[in-house]
């Protein structure tokens, strides 16, 4: 399958040789299409599918979290910065709407543990503990401290140093200030620490801003890394084109878990020339996959689920499928969608 096609669940929907097939004029300078489309319409049709896939699979990747948190409510703002954007805030709510806090604050740096040609007493240390509270304050002042003592140390003692034992001797006195031990890795020369401590009314970044996995790992431990990042990697896939790039595009996603079923509420603002609006909202539920599977059995029903379907864009034969697809679909998710524009 190439990369832009569309996969549901048996189903493979084919845009490659369309599209390519479009791209340029023809020799009156006209456009080129096949099957009366546009390689532009061609593209909103493919991200119409995308957009319809994603939130057919949206509802299964909730389910783990359905069965084993007492999440009930997540909100989530991805903007756009210059070149760049990014998930900025998570926010969690029980099911009885109260905040869920991050039950562990992670802390992350490197240690050389051998010498070699690039090690010098310089470089022992790598770490970026910027964090205000008072937890990370300590530990930042005691690496650097232990940083100033390698580098005010004689060279020749430092050649004769052992540093993994020196290694070994920070990580125990750190362990001896409150922090746990999360993870160790060793890679070539280098050791890789991650500490982790429980959070407390004293902590004052208590927030999530991303899915760090690690700790929702500890806070519900039934849940798999891949739910969570199977969530962030919807929301993003349903963000217009060119968001990250647009330093006015405000994102903002409402999921509200109730009675197995997803109630989402998309709300997309740019701000180039004109700012635009758009607030979508939509009900998941676990009828969505099977009627799905349903419907692809009966527009192919000499066939089994697991046999390769498939539709084609470039193809006449397919084109009164594809559009039976479309108004199903349309109709099986029905979306409510709001656009407003006001200029500048």
């Amino acid at each position: 399958m190439d990369y832009n096609d569309v996969r549901f669940n048996g189903l493979d929907i084919k845009f490659t040789k369309a599209m390519k097939k479009t791209l340029g004029e023809d020799k009156s300078g006209r456009q080129k299409t096949i099957q009366g489309y546009t390689w532009s319409q061609l593209y909103y049709i493919q991200k119409y599918f995308r957009d319809i896939k994603t939130k057919i699979d949206l509802h299964d990747h909730f389910k783990p979290i359905f069965e084993h948190t007492n999440i009930g409510s997540m909100k989530l703002e991805y903007n756009g910065y210059g070149d760049d954007g990014c998930l900025e805030s998570l926010e969690l709510r029980d099911t009885n709407g109260m905040k869920i806090y991050p039950s562990h604050m992670l802390r992350h740096f490197y240690m050389k543990i051998y010498h070699g040609e690039n090690v010098t007493q310089n470089n022992v240390f790598n770490y970026h503990l910027w964090e205000s509270d008072a937890y990370t304050r300590q530990l930042r002042k005691y690496i650097t401290d232990r940083e100033k003592f390698l580098i005010e140390m004689d060279s020749e003692e430092f050649e004769t140093l052992d540093l993994e034992d020196f290694s070994n001797g920070i990580v125990q006195s750190i362990l001896n200030m409150g922090w746990s031990l999360h993870s160790v890795s060793n890679n070539s020369d280098e050791r890789g620490i991650t500490l982790r401590k429980q959070q407390n009314e004293d902590i004052i970044d208590a927030d999530f801003t991303y899915f760090d996995t690690r700790v929702l790992k500890l806070m519900y431990p039934r849940v798999f890394k891949d739910t969570w990042d199977n969530i962030d990697e919807a929301f993003y896939g349903m963000l217009q084109p060119g968001w990250q790039n647009n330093h006015g595009s405000q994102n903002s996603f409402l999921v509200e878990l109730k009675d197995n079923k997803v109630h989402l509420t998309v709300n997309q603002e740019t701000n180039v020339m004109v700012q635009e609006t758009e607030n979508t909202k939509v009900t998941l539920d676990d009828t969505l996959s099977t009627r799905l599977k349903g419907f692809i059995k009966d527009i192919f029903p000499k066939n089994k689920m697991y046999e390769n379907n498939s539709l084609d864009f470039s193809l006449k034969k397919d084109q009164s499928k594809l559009k039976e697809l479309h108004d199903f679909t349309k109709s099986m998710i029905k979306e409510n969608v709001t656009v407003t524009r006001e200029e500048e």
